[in-house]
C-alpha cells in the first residue's frame, strides 16, 4: 500500500512498464528502446479541490519516476499514470493514498455565504460570496485552525476576533475545539453608502506567528430609518455607528445675527447610519 504522505510536502512515484504478470518492459517489439510519454492525474472524489498533476514524462527503458505535490488532506486520493504517446500500455491506478495535514500555520475566517474548501489554495480555501448584513442585527462566523493548504488542525488555541468596525462590541476570546469554532458578531458601521474595509480579523494572542486569518469584506446596510441628524458644515462631521456620541463630532461656534450658514441633514438609523433610498420632505426651524 502506498505510504503515508504530508499535504505540501513532494513525493516521488515510480513508473513502470510491465507486461502481464508485472515484468519490466524494457524493449518493446525487440528492437525499439520502450519510452513512451507518459501522462499523470490525481483522482478525487466529488466536492474535493482539484490537484495540479505533474507533467508528462518519457519513460527510458520502460521506466521512471515523478514528484507529486499533494494539497488536499484525505485519504481518498488515487494516482493515476496512461499513456500519452507512444506504445500504448493499460493506464494503472494506484491505491488511495492517506495524505496527513502539515503544520498548524494559519487562521481562516468565513463568512455567511460561504463554504469551507479545504486544500484549495488559489481560492483561500472557501467558495461563495459573503452574504450582507444588517447594522446592528447579530450574525455567525466560522473560525479555523489550518495548516498552510487550508486543512483544518486539531488545536484548542485561544482565538480572539476583533473587525474594523470601530463601534462594535468584539467577542470574548474562546478556545477552538479540533481548531474549530463560532463567534456571533454585530456590527454597527454601515458600508452601503461610505465603503470602507470591513473585515473579521481572527488572531492567537498567546501565538503571533500563527499567521492571522482576516475575511473577505463583509457588505453592511443601515438597519430602518428612526430619525434625522442634522450637523452645521464645516464645524461638525458625521460618523455612523457612533451611537454612543449621537453619530457626529465637532463643535458648533457661536453665530452672528443675520449671518448665514449651511446645515447637512441626514436620515439615519438608531447606529447614525444613512438610510438611502428613501427621500422624505423636511422642515427646518429655529428657535
Amino acid at each position: 500500500a502506498p505510504g503515508t504522505q504530508m499535504a505540501g510536502v513532494g513525493f516521488t512515484a515510480n513508473i513502470r512498464a510491465v507486461d502481464s504478470n508485472n515484468n519490466l518492459v524494457e524493449n518493446f517489439g525487440g528492437v525499439t528502446p520502450n519510452s513512451p510519454d507518459v501522462a499523470f492525474d490525481v483522482l478525487e472524489g466529488p466536492g474535493a479541490p482539484a490537484e495540479t498533476p505533474p507533467a508528462n514524462i518519457a519513460l527510458s527503458n520502460g521506466q521512471g519516476s515523478r514528484v507529486f505535490t499533494l494539497n488536499f488532506a484525505t485519504n481518498t486520493t488515487r494516482l493515476q499514470v496512461s499513456t500519452a504517446t507512444g506504445s500504448l500500455f493499460v493506464s494503472s491506478i494506484t491505491a488511495a493514498l492517506t495524505v496527513n495535514t502539515s503544520n498548524y500555520f494559519r487562521l481562516q475566517v468565513l463568512l455567511p455565504g460561504e463554504t469551507y474548501k479545504p486544500g484549495d489554495v488559489g481560492a483561500g480555501g472557501k467558495a461563495g460570496s459573503p452574504l450582507t448584513q444588517t447594522a446592528g442585527n447579530p450574525f455567525t462566523i466560522q473560525v479555523r485552525a489550518t495548516d498552510n493548504y487550508f486543512n483544518q488542525v486539531s488545536t484548542d488555541a485561544v482565538i480572539g476576533v476583533a473587525t474594523d468596525d470601530n463601534y462594535d462590541v468584539p467577542p470574548a476570546p474562546k478556545p477552538l475545539s479540533s481548531g474549530f469554532e463560532t463567534f456571533t458578531l454585530t456590527l454597527k458601521t454601515s458600508t452601503e453608502t461610505a465603503p470602507s474595509p470591513n473585515r473579521a480579523i481572527a488572531s492567537q494572542a498567546a501565538a503571533p506567528f500563527i499567521t492571522f486569518g482576516t475575511s473577505t469584506h463583509i457588505p453592511v446596510n443601515s438597519s430602518a430609518a428612526v430619525s434625522l441628524l442634522m450637523i452645521v458644515a464645516g464645524e461638525e462631521s458625521f460618523v455612523p455607528g457612533d451611537d454612543l456620541s449621537g453619530g457626529k463630532s465637532g463643535s458648533v461656534a457661536p453665530k452672528v445675527g443675520g449671518s448665514s450658514f449651511s446645515v447637512t441633514v441626514r436620515l439615519v438609523d438608531k447606529f447614525y447610519n444613512r438610510v438611502p433610498n428613501n427621500t422624505p420632505t423636511i422642515k427646518l426651524m429655529s428657535d
